[in-house]
């Protein structure tokens, strides 16, 4: 079996603007301020790009296989990265 492994597949892009992390609640792990991630996480390209790489591994013979590594706040951010193409 051959394939990849893709890390933090979920920032692959930025908000156009750059624009800078709002403040969120809390602090993360390290006592920094919270921010949230709307601009930098998520965005929708990222799914174009991954329904491409799907489609380009598994144009080859054989096994392949993608394997990703994301991190979601909620199980219905993670359910976004589930889809089913008929």
């Amino acid at each position: 079996m051959a394939g990849f492994r893709l890390d933090a597949t979920n920032t692959l892009f930025e908000d156009e603007g750059l624009r800078d992390a709002p403040p969120a609640p809390g602090t993360n792990e390290y006592g920094e301020p919270g921010k949230s991630m709307e601009y930098q996480r998520n965005l929708p390209e990222v799914h174009d790009v991954m329904r491409d790489l799907r489609r380009v591994t598994d144009s080859y013979a054989g096994q392949r296989v993608l394997v990703g590594e994301i991190y979601t706040g909620t199980t219905a951010e993670m359910a976004t990265w589930f889809w089913s193409e008929a």
